[in-house]
């Protein structure tokens, strides 16, 4: 138990501070970053993504979590919800192709824009081809 708990924590300190500097990132294209900068944005989130994705997909850090999940009444309450989710959210990375979820989080970091401009310009048509991939994206994840 010691062995997977621990390589667990490690792995999730790593894939926070990828998260933080994603959401630093998102924060920074709300609030002062300049339009013109969206490309270069999104080709950071897809960088920060990658490796998030290659560090989700080791088969230790994997096979630490289903132990884990599987041992979860050995674990104290906020670490059994953590990781109840975590194994939840496996099955992105057991069924979601790497370029596929990269694309993904690219098209998600582009949608805050777009939803943006759409919304200025009171044009909903502008975000609705956007929308429509974010949704089947998360239909196919979800059926």
């Amino acid at each position: 138990m010691e062995k997977y708990l621990e390589l667990y924590l490690k792995t999730r300190k790593r894939l926070k501070a990828f998260q933080y500097a994603k959401w630093l990132i998102e924060w920074d294209q709300e609030t002062i970053a300049p339009k013109d900068a969206s490309a270069y944005r999104s080709e950071q989130v897809g960088v920060l993504t990658e490796e998030m994705y290659t560090i989700s997909a080791d088969p230790k850090y994997i096979e630490a979590i289903e132990y884990l999940h599987d041992h979860r009444t050995q674990l104290d309450m906020d670490l059994q919800a953590e990781i109840k989710k975590q194994y939840k959210e496996l099955r992105i990375i057991k069924c979601v192709p790497k370029q596929e979820y990269i694309d993904y989080q690219i098209l998600l970091s582009q949608s805050a824009q777009i939803w943006s401009e759409a919304k200025q310009k009171n044009d909903f048509e502008m975000f609705a081809p956007t929308l429509e991939k974010i949704i089947v994206f998360n239909r196919t994840i979800n059926s």
